[in-house]
């Protein structure tokens, strides 16, 4: 059975690190894939013995991805660029309100534990959408939805949110 945080400081501590993790795990997926330039390393089955003497045009035909499909375009790398910088600036962001909530959170001030929560829980499923969206084949209409819709609100949320952090943790 999980252990229960002893108070409000240590179960908003919680959520923080879960969702800083998630963040963190989306970013170095996202990074190693940009390093090989293969974002399905290790995914699809290619060995030798598959493609050898069972692959046939019907592949192409019945829904098997075709290279195109498995690989990115230079214009996907240009995109992806900013992609990464936007999840790297969203887990450095989630680490500070973790450490500021860490070193000045008091154990009594539960609307504002939830509020800081609050916000920082939006930011790991904005962080999952965009990284799905930058798998090939890439819809740079799709990625650019992801970016405005998700991170916009977030953006306003955290800027808001950093104020109600200073004012009540410094």
């Amino acid at each position: 059975m999980p252990q229960i945080p002893r108070d409000n400081k240590a179960a908003a501590l919680l959520m923080l690190t879960k969702n800083v993790d998630f963040v963190k795990d989306a970013h170095e997926e996202m990074e190693r894939a940009v390093e090989e330039c293969d974002p399905y390393s290790g995914l699809l089955n290619d060995t030798d013995e598959n493609n050898s003497d069972n692959h046939n045009d019907e592949d192409d035909v019945l829904g098997f991805p075709s290279n195109q499909d498995l690989y990115w375009s230079e214009d996907d790398q240009e995109l992806i660029i900013p992609c990464l910088a936007l999840v790297r600036a969203s887990k450095a962001c989630l680490k500070k309100i973790r450490i500021l909530v860490a070193e000045n959170g008091k154990k009594d001030q539960v609307a504002q534990l939830d509020d800081i929560v609050d916000i920082s829980d939006e930011i790991s499923p904005s962080v999952d959408d965009l990284a799905l969206s930058i798998y090939p084949p890439m819809c740079h209409l799709t990625v650019r939805i992801n970016v405005s819709t998700g991170f916009e609100g977030i953006a306003t949320d955290v800027m808001g949110g950093t104020s109600l952090i200073t004012s009540y943790f410094l």
